[in-house]
């Protein structure tokens, strides 16, 4: 069971940050994507609990 190992974006083995169906916008003239699942190493995602955007501009990796 992947949320049981991940806990939704929280850590994670190996120091990633795996999000589940969010919205990504990519590019200067957004393509706008929303993946079922899409992870960050560690240190590449900023915070997200001070962002006001309901979306992510960072590439995933």
């Amino acid at each position: 069971m992947l949320f049981g190992v991940f806990q939704v974006g929280v850590g994670g083995p190996g120091g990633w940050t795996i999000i589940y169906e969010l919205e990504l916008h990519l590019g200067c003239e957004p393509d706008i994507l929303v993946p079922d699942l899409a992870g960050w190493r560690a240190g590449r995602l900023v915070d997200r609990d001070d962002e006001d955007e309901p979306f992510i501009t960072v590439i995933p990796d």
